[in-house]
Formats: structure tokens, sequence, C-alpha cells
């Protein structure tokens, strides 16, 4: 064994340990998603789906898809423009 193995040892800590914490954390947190193999999704169906949408229209709109043209004036808040600035847009 190496003088350097405590070292080694307490190097791997430092990093494990936070992503341990991390995964547990993400397990707690999204564990309906997770266990069922994402066949389910949050419980707040409105916030849930106006994220998925929010994803959704900034790739469209990247990729140039129609009615997606501008970032900031998505479909659903039509005749209104600008207002996906009002937003928490995933920006």
């Amino acid at each position: 064994m190496s003088a350097n193995a405590p070292a080694i040892t307490r190097g791997l800590k430092l990093v494990l340990v936070p992503l341990a914490v991390g995964a547990a954390g993400l397990v707690l947190a999204h564990h309906e998603m997770i266990l069922t193999g994402l066949a389910f999704m949050q419980n707040d169906w409105g916030d849930t789906r106006f994220c998925n949408y929010a994803l959704e229209h900034g790739y469209r709109w990247l990729f140039g898809w129609p009615g997606h043209t501008d970032l900031w004036s998505p479909g659903f808040f039509y005749p209104a423009k600008g207002v996906f600035a009002y937003t928490e847009n995933l920006l």
C-alpha cells in the first residue's frame, strides 16, 4: 500500500459523498417520475404542462418551426405580444 492511499481515500469521499447526497435528493424529490419509469409527472398539472410547453416552444423556436417564430410570443398567448417574458420561462 502506498503512502498516498489515505489522500486518495479522502479525495474519493470528497467526491462520492456529495454525489450520493445529490442522488438521494433527486430520488426523494422526483420519486413519482423515477420509480414509474417516467409514466407519471409532477402533481400540479398546470405548472407541469406549462413547463413542458415552455421547453417545447423554446426548442421549436430554436429550430425555426412554423408557429414558433417569435420566442417571446407563444401561440397560446395570442393576441398579446411579448408576454412570455412575464412568466417563468426556464431561461
